[in-house]
């Protein structure tokens, strides 16, 4: 999942085996917003039941960019918080990847600039168009998962997992 306040990125393999895509756009704020965001995860949770939730990992100067309100870190975290709790009481495992880590994963290059080198990585491999970045995002962190934790997924990707040492889980054990 790519978290975010105002369009949540997630993806899951679907019955077809290719990936299927989504976002979550609340149109409220503060607390109502996040019982919005938890309350369809866990539709999503209940619907596809996971065996590990791949997250990826705060981008602290992310908020600085976005308005410049310290505030909206804080938020983004309680969201963050909500998300993990979720995982945490429905025992799905949790592992939290960089944003670095998820790029090199999808690009070959950790440093990767901006969005759309993802997004053209997502097209490519998949033959999918995901709508949105959060989407491609998503997809991009859901490939990670496969590929660190169950070694697994497109052979291009699979390449690149030499040199990259794998996250710690949160919590729970990855089936």
């Amino acid at each position: 999942m790519d978290l975010s306040l105002t369009s949540t990125g997630f993806a899951y393999r679907g019955a077809s085996g290719l990936p299927t895509t989504g976002f979550i756009e609340p149109k409220r704020m503060g607390i109502p917003r996040l019982f919005y965001i938890k309350r369809i995860i866990t539709r999503i949770l209940d619907q596809v039941d996971p065996t590990l939730v791949v997250l990826e990992g705060y981008a602290y100067s992310a908020a600085g960019k976005q308005g410049g309100v310290i505030g909206r870190a804080f938020d983004l975290g309680e969201l963050g918080g909500v998300v993990k709790l979720l995982c945490w009481e429905q025992g799905i495992p949790l592992a939290i990847v960089t944003t670095g880590t998820m790029k090199k994963i999808m690009t070959g290059s950790g440093v990767a600039k901006g969005k759309q080198p993802v997004r053209t990585a997502v097209c490519r491999i998949y033959g999918i168009t995901p709508t949105k970045d959060d989407e491609s995002d998503a997809c991009g962190l859901m490939t990670t998962g496969e590929v660190l934790y169950y070694d697994q997924g497109p052979a291009e990707c699979m390449a690149r997992k030499k040199g990259i040492k794998i996250p710690e889980v949160v919590f729970g054990k990855v089936i």
